[in-house]
């Protein structure tokens, strides 16, 4: 460990250093077979944090639309989500500095250089402290400017300010993402993820609230940027210095060879950090533009009830990724490939699953959801979970090359995805409203994007792309026809239509989906999970005996 009176590391082109290194390390031979010590724990934490972020997710979501409906309106909430999408956009300002330095961070704590990793947090703070204070001028002379007046908004009336307090709370947050790299650096994934999910609840909690209370959407903006100052900052300050109290957090400027290093990597991190904000945001603008405001109203609702299948894919496959990206900064290739074999499988079993429960559900929670407000549109929710369906073979590949030094292949492909989005959205939304643009993206994906992220993982891993999209696929399909037939056999006792014929489908959805998921994993790691779960059981005992015999156990 760093003493905390130790000296910084001369401070010539360190990033250079450090993933010189982590690129030229030798192919180790790792053994086949079970997942290496550690890694069963920190996946289980991995996952286990993820799941948990995506239920806070998917409660903050499905609470606020009906929330915001009934208190603003579907004109000013309509208002509201265009606010939000442009204030979403300053996420392009990173830079794709979090991209670059976040991953150099972990690779030189991998490796056990916490010289090099001392000097990559503190020099990246000191360039995002510029940064961020030319953001925020940015922004508040844009304000002044009149930008909303762009936006044709049905009720400009403190939008200017409102758009101004949304800015500002994503800029405040900006420079976080690199410094919670540091728990995920430390091998505590899990901690960061816990982190990013506190700050999302308090966020969108404080907004529902301010609703509820009957503010206006400028108190909810205010509200927001609140929460990522007091929850966002506050709370990973706290936790940063009572389990890393050596870790410094003073900014140091940059060196000129830092700085022309991040001059020819940031930016190709950036075209992927920028995709993603596009791709979230343009839609919901270009929808406002050419389409009414129903059509926002009814793709963003339907977004985000089928985007929860995306998420959970997503979070599962970043921390599958993180894994492989450990593994191959340590020179163990052959393991990573396994484990990117073995995660597509399993990552299609579960979208598979969850799309079926989505579209089986999707009726009947709508009305339950937005109290009737919002009918569930099924062209729209179709082609969203057929995009997530597409997508199973190309998960994993995105996780992973989003936590390695390839920079050039993710930025290509985000750059062909995004400008397809936006063709295909002027295109098709005049012509489909909402059901135009979730088509949309769903072509972008899976034309632009999905082809060259499969070919460039398998490329880094030595792994046949076509083999385990074929795998990813046949499993996928099994796990939907078995989840759209116990949706069939649901039915025909009790429609999907109420709480009782809800709760009798999401019976018969568990009883195949447990069984389907743990079937999709290799052999090895079936026994590995059986015998995990078998220790665990042994440690609860009844009064006098265990559940499971010890003999047994032992046996084994």
């Amino acid at each position: 460990m760093v003493q905390k009176g130790a000296t910084n590391v001369a401070p010539e082109d360190v990033l250079a250093r450090v993933f010189r290194a982590a690129t030229a390390m030798t192919e180790s031979t790792a053994p086949a077979g079970s997942p290496p010590p550690g890694i069963g724990r920190r996946l289980a934490a991995g996952i286990g944090a993820q799941g948990l972020s995506n239920i806070v997710v998917i409660v903050g979501q499905l609470a606020s639309v009906p929330v915001f409906l009934t208190a603003w309106g579907p004109g000013l909430y309509a208002d509201w989500l265009v606010l939000a999408s442009v204030a979403g956009l300053l996420a392009l300002g990173d830079c794709g500095l979090h991209g670059f330095l976040s991953n150099a961070l972990r690779a030189a704590w991998a490796r056990g250089d916490e010289a090099a990793g001392r000097r990559i947090l503190q020099s990246g703070l000191g360039a995002y402290a510029v940064l961020t204070g030319c953001l925020a001028a940015a922004v508040v002379a844009a304000v002044a400017l009149d930008a909303p007046a762009l936006l044709r908004l049905s009720t400009p009336e403190n939008a200017g300010a409102t758009l101004l307090l949304l800015a500002l709370a994503v800029v405040v947050l900006l420079p976080r993402g690199l410094v919670a790299t540091v728990h995920s650096a430390r091998g505590r994934f899990h901690r960061e993820v816990m982190g990013i999910t506190l700050t999302y609840g308090a966020q969108i909690g404080a907004g529902i609230l301010t609703a509820l209370a009957g503010g206006s959407p400028l108190h909810a903006a205010a509200a927001q940027l609140a929460a990522a100052v007091v929850v966002g900052w506050g709370v990973l300050l706290r936790e940063l210095r009572c389990d890393y109290g050596h870790v410094s957090l003073r900014p140091l400027p940059p060196t000129r060879a830092e700085l022309r290093l991040l001059a020819r990597k940031a930016p190709l991190y950036a075209v992927d950090q920028g995709s993603v904000v596009i791709v979230v945001n343009a839609p919901v603008i270009l929808l406002g533009w050419l389409a009414p405001a129903a059509a926002v109203v009814t793709f963003t609702t339907v977004r985000t009830f089928t985007g929860l299948v995306r998420q959970t894919a997503r979070q599962a496959a970043t921390a599958l990724g993180l894994e492989m990206a450990r593994m191959h900064a340590c020179g163990d290739r052959a393991g990573a490939g396994r484990l990117y074999a073995a995660g597509g499988p399993v990552v299609g079993c579960a979208v598979a699953l969850l799309a079926a429960a989505a579209w089986g559900a999707g009726p009947a929670v709508f009305r339950l959801w937005t109290h009737g407000a919002m009918p569930f549109d099924p062209v729209t929710g179709a082609a969203f979970l057929a995009g997530a369906l597409i997508q199973v073979p190309a998960y994993g590949a995105a996780g992973l090359l989003r936590l390695v030094d390839r920079p050039e292949s993710v930025a290509t492909a985000q750059a062909a995805e995004t400008a397809a989005i936006i063709l295909l959205g002027l295109l098709l939304i005049p012509r489909g409203g909402a059901a135009g643009a979730a088509l949309a993206v769903t072509l972008a994906e899976a034309v632009a994007s999905m082809p060259l992220h499969l070919r460039a993982a398998g490329r880094l891993l030595g792994q046949s792309t076509l083999r385990l999209a074929l795998r990813s696929y046949a499993v996928a399909a099994l796990a939907l026809v078995l989840a759209m037939l116990a949706f069939i056999a649901s039915s025909r006792v009790a429609p999907p239509d109420g709480i009782f014929g809800l709760a009798l489908f999401m019976a018969a959805w568990t009883a195949v989906a447990i069984p389907a998921l743990i079937g999709a994993l290799f052999i090895g790691h079936r026994v590995w999970v059986r015998e995990r779960l078998e220790r665990m059981l042994c440690r609860v005992r009844w009064p006098g005996r265990a559940i499971l015999p010890g003999g047994r156990h032992a046996r084994r």
